[in-house]
């Protein structure tokens, strides 16, 4: 039997949560990027499919509640009503959240399935949908002295992922995601089919000589009369411009439009969007072990709601059920973990499996390991340093798009530099305020992500090399087109941008390299003067009643340095490497130093202001 330490621990309060930074960087990098899809030069009218991938995904989470709702067994609530059970449950669901600080009412609604337990809403409407069976067995429990604290525990955690807004963050997410591989291929596929469709029945309208149908109706003529009288002149003006919008470039520039999109969309959505999932539960756990009987009553409430703490996976549907009983196997096999015999040892298996990927809840041993030391959600590099490395990786595979190559082109360094520090600031902040060396597994998490990006860089360019070397023709044509298409053009140009692709190859390589390094380094910078800032509030001594609020702190302080960051750094550092010297001076540019000079000024001025109010005996280590 596992049983916990009472030394363990706790999570410091008021702290940002890895979901929480997530969220915010999913949906500011992705909403980034669309909206200066509308900004850019482009052969098509983008507003109304960057507001389609805005509002939808919105739509969705406001309307889930009431799909929800409809789907209620009012018979089971009628019969829980009747005995006074569902009037207990909720005062009791009522208690906690307050116990908890949550002060907005939430409702108990009790589902179909008799064995569910989770929480839903949206931003104005909050509830927790239980089955009959399980609503019974909590009231019974609630009742009962030695299972009550295993019942109030579960009731916590579910109102824990309502109070650390989990359930819109993570129904956002999971929106926004699920639009790019829903809504971004049906607009790719409307528009080369709407388009081909336009130029095809625009030439054939040209080509129609109205002379020739003589015994027309008076009444179709009348209905076509400003087509049907058009001059000659007119007439050849309009096939000119047709003829020279090239169908093959529109075409290519939808599909290097939104490819990179879609793709990145369902990789997130599939794998990183569950890694937001899983650690939510850890966090739920952690409040929940504030409440009455500790850790031990939520690991104690695993085992006695068995239904509760079940994975939770999509319901199999009738078509996944008509599928041939061998191909089912087959797939359950590959998925589930297998022995491995290694020569010389002994066989062992792997834990997780190819299934991990895609589960939605952690094992019963993650939770209890981070039951027993809550600060493992932070203290581990991997779980920041990993999801850093990919999403990262998927920001710069988005940002090959044309939607945004023409707005973003000359600052690729922005997006990946801010998610960087932004995920590892999170980690980094319980590290800074209780004062605890962060040195080693720092330069550990940084090893992780660039190592991976830059592993993704020398396949790229080495893929460039190979090309250009061994199949120049292809490399130039390709080329083009990559140009053509992220340009915006749409009919040929006179010549083409590209003449010498090895050249161009030898040229940006050098380029890229640097930018790397200085990437790097930007992001490190960043991290000790953010440590350092935040090491100066954590040495203040805390009044009563007055503790620093670490989650807004945080998110004002984040804001700030990326302000600065870009207006003092990047911007300037973009603009020398580009050659746009004369950009320097512009108004713009001028009101964005002023706006970083303000920033970099108030973090220097709450800097000093801890240094002031340090005490003699301070120890911290960095």
């Amino acid at each position: 039997m596992l049983f916990l330490t009472s030394e363990h621990k706790p999570l410091p309060p008021n702290l940002p949560t890895q979901t929480e930074a997530a969220f915010w960087l999913i949906v500011i990098v992705f909403l980034g990027v669309l909206l200066a899809a509308g900004t850019g030069a482009s052969p098509l009218y983008m507003p109304p499919i960057v507001l389609s991938l805005l509002l939808l995904p919105l739509r969705a989470v406001l309307a889930l509640p009431g799909r929800e709702l409809a789907h209620q067994d009012s018979v089971a609530t009628q019969n829980l009503q009747a005995n006074g059970a569902y009037q207990q449950l909720q005062n009791a669901i009522t208690g906690l959240a307050v116990q908890a600080g949550f002060h907005r009412p939430i409702k108990l609604v009790i589902s179909r399935r008799p064995d569910e337990a989770r929480a839903f809403g949206s931003w104005r409407r909050h509830y927790l949908l239980l089955g009959e069976a399980v609503a019974t067995k909590l009231v019974e429990d609630l009742a009962n002295e030695t299972h009550r604290a295993k019942a109030q525990a579960m009731l916590l955690h579910e109102i824990g992922h309502i109070v650390h807004k989990d359930v819109q963050r993570i129904g956002y997410t999971r929106q926004l995601l699920r639009s790019c591989v829903t809504i971004v291929p049906w607009w790719m596929f409307f528009l080369m089919g709407w388009l081909s469709f336009s130029l095809l029945m625009g030439q054939a309208f040209l080509d129609f000589d109205p002379a020739g149908v003589a015994n027309a109706d008076p009444l179709l003529r009348e209905l076509f009369a400003g087509a049907w009288n058009i001059s000659p002149a007119t007439r050849a003006d309009i096939a000119a411009k047709v003829q020279t919008i090239s169908l093959g470039l529109l075409l290519n520039f939808i599909v290097y439009a939104f490819w990179p999109i879609a793709v990145t969309g369902s990789v997130l959505w599939l794998f990183y969007w569950r890694q937001m999932v899983r650690v939510q539960e850890y966090y739920a756990d952690a409040l929940a072990a504030t409440g009455i009987g500790g850790e031990l009553a939520v690991l104690q409430a695993m085992g006695r709601y068995r239904t509760w703490f079940r994975p939770a996976v999509p319901a199999p549907r009738l078509a996944w059920r008509a599928w041939p009983a061998q191909f089912r196997v087959g797939i359950r096999r590959l998925l589930t973990p297998r022995p491995l015999a290694f020569v010389g040892q002994p066989a062992r298996s792997i834990p997780a499996g190819l299934r991990q990927w895609f589960t939605l809840h952690p094992t019963y041993k993650q939770r209890y390991q981070c039951l027993q030391e809550p600060r493992q959600i932070l203290a581990g590099w991997p779980q920041t340093a990993w999801p850093a490395a990919f999403l990262t990786l998927a920001l710069d595979v988005m940002l090959i798009s044309p939607l945004a190559s023409y707005y973003l082109l000359g600052y690729p360094i922005h997006f990946g530099t801010l998610a960087i520090f932004a995920l590892l600031s999170v980690w980094l902040l319980p590290h800074v305020v209780q004062g605890e060396p962060f040195g080693w597994p720092l330069a550990k998490g940084l090893l992780a992500i660039f190592g991976v990006r830059w592993l993704w860089l020398a396949l790229n360019l080495g893929l460039l090399l190979g090309v250009v070397f061994l199949l120049p023709g292809i490399a130039y044509e390709e080329l083009n087109l990559l140009v053509l298409a992220m340009s915006g053009f749409s009919r040929l140009p006179d010549a083409m941008p590209v003449t010498d692709p090895a050249g161009l190859a030898l040229q940006i390589i050098p380029g890229y390299l640097l930018l790397q390094m200085f990437q790097l380094a930007v992001v490190v910078g960043l991290l000790l003067a953010y440590a350092a800032w935040q090491r100066a509030a954590a040495r203040q001594p805390a009044a009563p009643g007055r503790e620093v609020n670490w989650r807004r702190r945080h998110w004002l302080g984040l804001l700030a340095f990326m302000t600065a960051a870009i207006t003092l750094l990047l911007t300037p550092v973009t603009d020398l490497l580009s050659g746009e010297l004369g950009t320097f001076w512009q108004p713009g540019r001028v009101v964005g130093y002023l706006v970083g000079l303000g920033c970099a000024t108030a973090l220097l001025l709450a800097n000093r202001h801890g240094r002031r109010h340090e005490p003699d005996n301070a120890n911290h280590s960095g």
